[in-house]
């Protein structure tokens, strides 16, 4: 989890800190989130998988400086 939230920061402070040499803008970056892993054994807490990364891709398909890639094309992409 700790490799996802380092990402997305990396991911947004590295936008607007870089000169843009081309007459158009550059692409927003692409983020993909996926389920979050458990391996404990409370099923209560197990839900938080699908739940923790649907706050997280709500949260982030606010901001138009990010594209976030659809859960179905990922999982096309990975199958």
């Amino acid at each position: 989890m700790k490799l996802l939230w380092l990402t997305l920061a990396a991911l947004l402070l590295s936008g607007p800190a870089r000169a843009e040499k081309a007459a158009e803008p550059a692409p927003p970056p692409t983020v993909a989130v996926l389920y979050f892993d458990y391996e404990g054994k409370d099923p209560q807490l197990a839900l938080l998988r699908k739940g923790l990364a649907q706050m997280l891709i709500s949260d982030l398909s606010s901001l138009e400086n990010i594209r976030i890639v659809e859960r179905d094309r990922l999982e096309a992409i990975l199958a």
